[in-house]
């Protein structure tokens, strides 16, 4: 018998030979300071400053040496021997580059040794001394700057990927946020696709998207194939050790995600794999390339995989150092779907400590503390968020030192340190409006301004005093919301772009659905990708959003599809004509309110007619194609009373995936806006425009509600004014003339 095994194997091993192929070359990365800030330029600004970005890097990856290209323009007034900048990586300097007024524009490259950078995320520092006198001087004076182009800066560097034996607590290392990019197959054992494969390749598509945090990874879709011909005999795939010997791993181009049960997936694995799957399972292999990583996503049945798929989306990362896991249960803690944990609750307080926010001294450089408060509160003016800090400053303060407090970059209030002797501060209260902050996200910044002192005077310098510059600010300081109704005005595409809402309004999507109403790959892709993007956007997987090819009823909807394959259920009440005829929309000009309007006209407009100016919105209808473009539109669902549409349309399925991975990015993500979105990236073409209408949702009074009516349609204000002070003055009228009835029947007109 085992000779008979052992020409079994002599005859097929010419097949079993790895054919994948050794993908391994050096590949060339570059970073622009300007991807790692945010701002197209960094400031230096004073006689000593610095600022710092993180660098990342992946412990997948071998690189070379790393080299910044640096850009920088310093000010011509600048004393060449007492100004420099120094470059710092991980608190080791690696470059002091001289500041000279003769040639302020600085070209430099500098090289960064391999050994100094370490996985995950680096420090990289720009500090600056510079002066323009050796007198006294003016630390703050507007001639010390030194600025940064990061658009033209950058870090260049060649890399390959490193062969690793990872196991499922590694996880969080295969979906590295610090690779420079990210690509994933997602496979599955057939190719006639139902929902149950929608439902894993979404989840999956979310798990994978929430490692990489706020990174977009590129998601593909492939059947798996065998390597030779399959037959029932797998006699030689079973004598081998490797797990998945079967599977033609030809074609593979990065890690891969392999999603079934057991019954689909054991013709790719050998007899013994396959035994392990006796629940829901997930399990990590290195595939052939052994820079590439397969991992198992499988159980007995249907039911098993939905446990898998879901455990694997919301793990970050409580699993075991092991190759293989079987999952018994995953319990996730309830909640309501208007109070998500990190959201800033109406009428509720919250110490700083329970932000993240802990006990800091600061000396003049700034604080942040981030929040989230809810994309929905009924935002009036007179509706204020309390805040009572609890802080402490050093002794002997100029008099002009200040406590700044900017919110999301703006100026809100200030606290002047004005005690000579020091002092500390208990509940110190400051409000600002709720109108001031944005749905989602809001960042506080605590600036100190405290100068020193004695700067010195008369052409001779004093010692500069800088060590009493204290301020403390302490984490039991508390935020109060106030107590505001949930109530806002859909569609509303930036509150989509901002927070995921409505879709992310319940922690897990409970009211959400998606709708493909075809079965091509990139369809379902395009649908996994933005799926992906919303999970993103609300920190946790959708696990209880339905998605489907077919209708689904009673929720917010999200239907992604190419506009031909469209049902004419689907752009019911659409503003905008998606199917057989393209209509489209675009701007005229922007105008003045128009005075012509007679006073019908004026109080029935539904745009506010006290704007200073406004986008004069026409539509074209048309026989054509979208071409390179792909349209977005939200509108109400006239099927399910206060849902939601949101349609995302395209020419064809191969179209729309382009379009949504652009969609998703941050270039386009950043500027949805309003109703409807028309867009191609490679033209850097976004059009946004409010077209459609607007309907309510959420609970509040009758009292707030003609408020927030009134608020958007001021001329009806002014005619409810003026017909109810007509109706009390003819109310008045009517009972002066009926008490005069009663009381002096018998005067004349005349004696009265």
């Amino acid at each position: 018998m085992k000779r008979k095994y052992l020409a079994i194997l002599l005859i097929t091993w010419p097949f079993l030979i790895n054919a994948a192929p050794q993908d391994n070359e050096l590949r060339e990365g570059i970073i622009k300071l300007s991807t790692l800030t945010g701002v197209n330029q960094i400031e230096l600004t004073n006689t000593n400053s610095r600022h710092s970005i993180s660098l990342p890097l992946s412990k997948r990856l071998v690189s070379s040496d790393y080299t910044l290209h640096l850009e920088l323009v310093n000010s011509i007034s600048l004393l060449e021997h007492r100004s420099q900048l120094v470059v710092m990586v991980n608190k080791i300097v690696i470059s002091q580059i001289n500041l000279t007024p003769h040639k302020p524009r600085v070209l430099a490259e500098i090289p960064i040794a391999a050994e100094y950078l370490t996985p995950g995320y680096n420090s990289i520092e720009f500090i600056v001394n510079q002066h323009y006198t050796d007198d006294c001087e003016d630390p703050t004076a507007h001639e010390l700057w030194t600025q940064i182009n990061t658009d033209k800066s950058y870090f260049e560097f060649t890399y390959r990927m490193q062969s690793n034996n990872f196991t499922v607590a590694d996880l969080t290392h295969v979906f590295d946020e610090h690779l420079p990019e990210y690509e994933v197959t997602l496979m599955m054992a057939t190719n006639e696709y139902g929902d149950r494969h929608l439902h894993w390749g979404s989840l999956v598509a979310q798990g994978v998207a929430l490692y990489q945090k706020y990174k977009t990874p590129d998601f593909k879709l492939a059947v798996a194939q065998h390597r030779i011909p399959h037959t029932q005999n797998k006699l030689p795939y079973n004598l081998s050790k490797y797990a998945l010997e079967p599977l033609d791993q030809s074609k593979f181009t990065g890690d891969v995600i392999l999603i079934g049960n057991v019954n689909e997936l054991s013709p790719y694995l050998t007899l013994a794999q396959a035994e392990k799957i006796n629940g829901p399972y997930i399990a990590i292999v290195p595939a052939k390339n052994p820079i590439y990583q397969v991992i198992i996503i499988s159980g007995q049945n249907d039911n098993d995989v939905n446990l898998a798929v879901e455990s694997f989306a919301f793990s970050r990362n409580p699993f075991p150092d092991d190759n293989d896991i079987t999952v018994l249960s995953l319990q996730l803690p309830e909640t309501d779907q208007n109070k998500r944990a990190y959201l800033l609750q109406p009428h509720t307080s919250y110490a700083f400590s329970e932000l993240g926010f802990n006990s800091q001294t600061l000396t003049n450089n700034p604080s942040f503390l981030q929040i989230n408060i809810p994309p929905d509160l009924l935002n009036q003016n007179q509706e204020l968020v309390e805040l009572k800090l609890n802080l402490s400053f050093g002794a002997a303060l100029r008099e002009d030192s200040v406590l700044n407090i900017y919110l999301n970059g703006l100026f809100e209030r200030a606290i002047r340190l004005e005690n000579p002797a020091g002092a500390r501060y208990t509940d110190y209260k400051i409000t600002i409006p709720l109108s001031s902050f944005l749905p989602g996200s809001n960042t506080f910044t605590f600036e100190p301004v405290m100068p020193p002192l004695i700067t010195g005077s008369g052409g001779t310098c004093s010692l500069v005093q800088t060590k009493n510059a204290k301020l403390t600010i302490y984490g039991n300081s508390t935020i109060k919301m106030p107590d505001v109704d949930h109530f806002i005005s859909l569609p509303n595409l930036d509150l989509l772009r901002r927070t995921g809402f409505p879709y992310t309004q319940s922690a897990y999507g409970l009211n959400m659905g998606v709708v493909i109403r075809d079965r091509h790959p990139d369809t379902m892709l395009a649908a996994w990708q933005f799926m992906a993007k919303l999970a993103q956007q609300a920190t946790l997987p959708l696990s209880q959003a339905k998605i489907s090819f077919n209708s689904l009823d009673e929720r917010d909807l999200i239907i992604i599809s190419s506009h031909k394959t469209l049902h004419d259920a689907d752009i019911k009440g659409a503003p905008l004509q998606m199917k057989g005829k393209l209509q489209l929309p675009f701007q005229v000009h922007n105008t003045s309110p128009p005075l012509d309007l007679n006073w019908f006209e004026k109080i029935f407009d539904t745009t506010n007619a006290f704007s200073v100016a406004s986008p004069q919105q026409a539509s074209l209808t048309m026989e054509a194609s979208l071409g390179r473009q792909a349209v977005m539109i939200s509108y109400a669902n006239s099927q399910a009373a206060n849902k939601l549409i949101t349609l995302i349309t395209a020419d064809t399925p191969k179209q729309l995936l382009r379009s949504i991975k652009d969609l998703v990015s941050p270039e386009i993500w950043g500027r949805l806006r309003g109703d409807v979105v028309v867009w191609d990236k490679d033209k850097n073409l976004v059009i946004t425009q409010q077209i459609g209408d607007v309907f309510y949702r959420g609970q509040t009074s009758t009292h707030n509600q003609l408020a927030y009516h009134f608020s958007n349609h001021l001329y009806q204000w002014l005619l409810a004014v003026i017909g109810l002070i007509i109706t009390v003055s003819w109310l008045i009228h009517r009972w002066l003339n009926r008490f005069k009835a009663q009381q002096h029947k018998e005067s004349s007109e005349l004696d009265t």
